[in-house]
Formats: C-alpha cells, sequence, structure tokens
C-alpha cells in the first residue's frame, strides 16, 4: 500500500525495458512517470482513509493544516450539505470489490456504447459506499469517481432508488397540469413577454404543450417572488454553488446549450438533448443525490415542488398552500 522509492524505481524501468517507447527524452527517463505513479497510488488510497495503516501513515507524514480537507473537516464549506457521516459498506462487499466495482464503472462510461446493465448493477452493488463517499467529498472528486452519474437517466435513476419518485414524469405530468395557471399568475416582466411569445410560435398542440411546461418552470420563482437566479442565469456563471440551470442566449425556452452546474462543476453531459424541464429533473434530483441544502432565496419554489409535483411529504409554507389552492 505504501511503495518505497526503490519499488517505484524498480518497477518504472520494468516497464521501460518492456516499452522503450515510454522512455522520456530528458532527466532519469521516467521522471513524469514516477510522478504519475506516486498520484495513482495516492488516489487509490483515499477511500482507504478509515484503515489504520492509512490513517496512522496520513497522520505521521501530513503537515498539519495543509492539503485538501474531506467535506466534514472544512470548517468554511460553500456547498452546504445535510449531514457528514463515516464511511460504510455494502453487504457482501469489502473495499476490494467496491475498487473493482468503481474501475468497471469508470471503464464502461468512457465507452463510445456503454452498457447500462452492466452500470446499473455495479452502482446498486456500491449504493452504501457511494452515499458515504459523497457526504466527504468534494463535487469535482465525486465526479471523478462516479463519472457515470453526469449522465441524466442514471442520475434520475439515483433519485428514484432514494425516494422512489420518477421526476421526470413527474415534471412533464404535474407541471403539466399547473403550467398554465402557474403563467397566468406570473407577474409582467420581460421574461413573461418572451415566454408568451415563445408559445405563440409553437407550431403544434405538443411542442406548445412541452414549452408551456418550460415556461411555468422559468417563471415560478417569480410566482413567489424569489430570485429566479438561484434556479437558472443566462449567459452568466452561476451566483451560487448549489444546483443551477445555466441557458445559452436570451431565451431559455428556445436555447439549444442547455447546462446544469454546481460548485463550479457541470452535472451533465450535454447531448443536445437537454431542455429546461429535464434541466429542472437535474436541479432537482442533485440536492437529493448529494445532499445538498436548498437555497434559502428559493425557499417556497422548492417547498411547492416537493409537496405539490413530487408529492413528497413535508412542510409547506402557508404562503404557498393559499397559491395553489388558488390555482385550482
Amino acid at each position: 500500500m505504501y511503495p518505497s522509492h526503490n519499488d517505484y524505481v524498480l518497477t518504472l524501468r520494468s516497464t521501460l525495458i518492456r516499452f522503450p517507447f515510454l522512455r522520456e527524452k530528458y532527466g532519469s527517463g521516467y521522471d513524469a512517470l514516477l510522478e504519475s505513479l506516486k498520484n495513482k497510488f495516492k488516489k487509490e488510497r483515499k477511500p482507504l482513509i478509515n484503515l489504520e495503516e492509512v490513517s496512522k501513515m496520513k497522520e505521521k507524514y501530513s503537515v498539519r493544516h495543509s492539503g485538501r480537507k474531506r467535506g466534514c473537516e472544512i470548517e468554511e464549506v460553500c456547498l452546504q450539505k445535510r449531514s457528514c457521516e463515516q464511511i460504510s459498506l455494502d453487504s457482501a462487499e469489502d473495499l476490494r470489490s467496491i475498487l473493482q466495482h468503481i474501475e468497471i464503472l469508470q471503464q464502461e462510461h468512457h465507452k463510445a456504447r456503454p452498457n447500462f446493465d452492466i452500470i446499473q448493477q455495479r452502482l446498486n452493488r456500491t449504493k452504501t459506499y457511494r452515499q458515504h463517499y459523497i457526504q466527504n467529498h468534494t463535487t469535482a472528486e465525486v465526479l471523478e469517481e462516479f463519472p457515470c452519474l453526469m449522465r441524466p437517466n442514471l442520475l434520475l435513476g439515483e433519485m428514484k432508488r432514494i425516494h422512489q419518485i420518477d421526476i421526470d414524469k413527474a415534471i412533464l405530468t404535474k407541471m403539466g397540469e399547473l403550467a398554465p395557471k402557474l403563467i397566468e399568475k406570473a407577474p409582467k416582466g420581460a421574461l413573461k413577454d418572451i415566454c408568451l411569445q415563445t408559445l405563440q410560435l409553437c407550431e403544434d398542440e405538443q411542442e406548445k404543450k412541452a414549452q408551456m411546461v418550460n415556461a411555468a418552470i422559468v417563471l415560478l420563482p417569480s410566482v413567489f417572488k424569489e430570485n429566479a437566479s438561484f434556479l437558472f442565469v443566462n449567459d452568466q456563471e452561476p451566483i451560487s454553488p448549489t444546483p443551477t440551470i445555466v441557458v445559452t442566449g436570451s431565451n431559455p425556452l428556445s436555447s439549444t446549450e442547455v447546462a446544469v452546474k454546481m460548485d463550479g462543476c457541470n452535472m451533465i453531459l450535454d447531448d443536445g438533448s437537454i431542455d429546461i424541464s429535464l434541466a429542472l429533473a437535474v436541479f432537482f434530483c442533485l440536492f437529493h443525490v448529494y445532499d445538498v441544502q436548498y437555497p434559502k432565496p428559493l425557499r417556497k419554489t422548492m417547498a411547492f415542488l416537493e409537496a405539490f409535483v413530487f408529492e413528497m411529504k413535508s412542510a409547506v409554507p402557508l404562503t404557498v398552500q393559499k397559491l395553489v389552492s388558488s390555482l385550482h
């Protein structure tokens, strides 16, 4: 687990004898390879922090208050998470098997045609470990370890596993029912004018129905007099580290480039098929899969989505209850 310098050197020299084309043209011929190999071992030891040997070595050789800290050790956290717990393993698994599952997940993710049955199987076998890994690592580290979570269908699957809710279906059905009244309730303004103009240009009823859902989504914070920038932004970086929909262009309903960012990271792979409604599904899932607290400036909007779109059992502010009553 902790190779000596000689172990590294002997390994690299043997490798260069077998693969001479890897030899560097400067220094010892393997300086960069040596650094990469050491970093690889460091990365593999990260999930093993609770093992006694790893913990002792970290305590012995690390410089106090230096280096990147794990989530539960950070004193000033930009991205507020709901809880932080110690690492735990799935039943019938050990760290060796967990790491093998993760390696297979990473390999499948990077294939041109990934086998989603294999991915889902390995996700199921690492769910407990993954949950604790998310709690104790930065967003960037989680995406590096589990890049498959950038695929919307797998992220939605995680949410369904946690809360037994089909988020995408709920948005299309529930928001579809409430959309006309929500658009009507939204206060006058430039964004509402853009949405109404876009709806008038729809060529058929199916397109209009889909765009009404998108319009209701972007106008939703204004219905509750909340800051829409905590839900989506146009042509700029998010103002908060919490999940935020990012669209290109002034019209979010017609934008062909829709992303979702969190903590400075792109959270979904965009294949050109992401619209506002799917982006909202990803946006909402991220709070629960990554266990992130809702932003306070969007409290009523999130309460509305939880209670009346996704039908989750949660406390609902009186103002939200009154508005929903007026929609029926």
